[in-house]
């Protein structure tokens, strides 16, 4: 979930990245949305603008964005909120809800019931969340969506299996700057998740850990230098835990920077890891999100 300035110019941008973005719709509160997605049951990103500030249901959005653009939370889909729920209260985490929301798509009516409810982790006294939440995607819900206008909503669906002139196949990683790794691994491993390797990175000054999923992983990131690239993201504000970037895998480095404007894939520059070919596409290029590209030619990541 990527807040941006304007959506108009963050879709255009991420078309000028190689991304075949699709319009969203607007959230009772004040948010709108604008869509990437990979296949029509597959991980996407989310663009996300506020069409309507001053909301007391957007404040930590409102709060997130006046210090710059960027990440600010990663949903992971389950089976059963009110099994993570009740999963989270047990390991002593106090959670609200499950939470449902409802959607209000470009030409077609708002949704009932809610189309998804989510499970979020409050962060200390601040109106923003812990980065990492849970959704349950209701089907009986998307149902009564496909029933409203089928015709409208099928080409939605369509619309998603288009493929990114850039090639994207998937979002694979999501990155975590942490104040304190281990902290942070044990209170996400206490939740579940399971432990895969530890590694550094040396680009960005940075002792890692990575957390599988059932699809992709999460990368927790704790920086080795006072002033390396994940300091910095986390001294913008002071949060402890945020989402400085994502790894998107595709086919080929060659095809997706031949899909950019050149304007844009002329400052960028690819490299071989051990894990494959990869280019980052800089944050002031991608509204504040580190964006890895990656072709999955090495050790499983």
């Amino acid at each position: 979930m990527i807040m941006v300035h304007d959506l108009r110019t963050a879709s255009v941008d991420y078309g000028k990245l190689g991304f075949r973005v699709r319009s969203g719709g607007r959230v009772p509160g004040g948010i709108e949305n604008a869509i990437i997605p990979f296949g029509t049951d597959m991980p996407y990103l989310e663009l996300v603008g506020i069409y309507q500030p001053g909301g007391e249901q957007i404040r930590d959005n409102e709060e997130f964005l006046a210090k710059g653009e960027g990440a600010i939370y990663v949903g992971l889909e389950v089976a059963s909120a009110a099994a993570v729920a009740a999963r989270l209260r047990e390991l002593g985490v106090d959670v609200p809800g499950p939470v449902s929301t409802t959607v209000r798509a470009e030409g077609v009516a708002e949704t009932a019931p809610s189309p998804w409810t989510n499970v979020i982790i409050p962060h200390g006294s601040s109106p923003r969340a812990d980065p990492l939440f849970f959704v349950e995607y209701n089907k009986s819900a998307r149902a009564n969506y496909w029933a409203m206008d089928p015709d409208l909503v099928g080409k939605r669906e369509e619309e998603r299996r288009i493929p990114h002139p850039n090639g994207a196949v998937t979002l694979a990683v999501a990155w975590f700057a942490v104040d304190s790794l281990n902290t942070t691994a044990a209170r996400y491993e206490g939740m579940g998740f399971h432990r895969v390797r530890e590694f550094q990175i040396d680009e960005l000054s940075a002792h890692a850990i990575e957390l599988a999923l059932d699809r992709g992983s999460l990368l927790l990131m704790e920086s080795t230098s006072a002033d390396g690239p994940i300091s910095n993201v986390l001294r913008l504000r002071g949060f402890g835990i945020e989402v400085p970037g994502v790894s998107v895998e595709v086919p080929s480095i060659e095809r997706s920077l031949a899909a950019m404007s050149p304007q844009v894939s002329a400052q960028l520059h690819p490299s071989d890891t051990p894990w494959g070919r990869n280019v980052v596409v800089p944050a002031e290029l991608a509204h504040g999100v580190w964006l890895e590209l990656f072709e999955r030619g090495g050790p499983v990541r």
